[in-house]
């Protein structure tokens, strides 16, 4: 795992500067080989792991709004519109609150 981090590290050094690479380059075989079966042709964007780590607080911070003013009596709908959400996603945040 080691040296396919240190082959990634260099070529994105070369890579163009908003960050793309060819993952032919970067990738081992195999591992190029499993992300073709799910997004061959297209384009994979990878997060940092701090904005990863950073998406995930707030969202958290976000959920724990919802289900708050989801006990305050705010329904689904009103909820929704509030946090720029379906309202099938408010239910699911809701039932992982519970």
């Amino acid at each position: 795992m080691n040296g396919l981090m240190n082959n990634v590290s260099m070529v994105m050094q070369r890579s163009t500067p908003n960050g793309y690479a060819n993952a032919r380059k970067v990738l081992p075989a195999d591992v190029l080989d499993a992300l073709q079966r799910f997004f061959e042709g297209g384009l994979l964007w990878v997060p940092s792991r701090e904005r990863r780590r950073r998406k995930t607080v707030e969202q958290a911070d976000r959920n724990r709004r919802i289900h708050r003013d989801h006990r305050r009596g705010l329904g689904t709908s009103a909820l929704a519109d509030r946090y720029g959400l379906s309202t099938e996603r408010i239910r699911q945040i809701v039932r992982e609150q519970s």
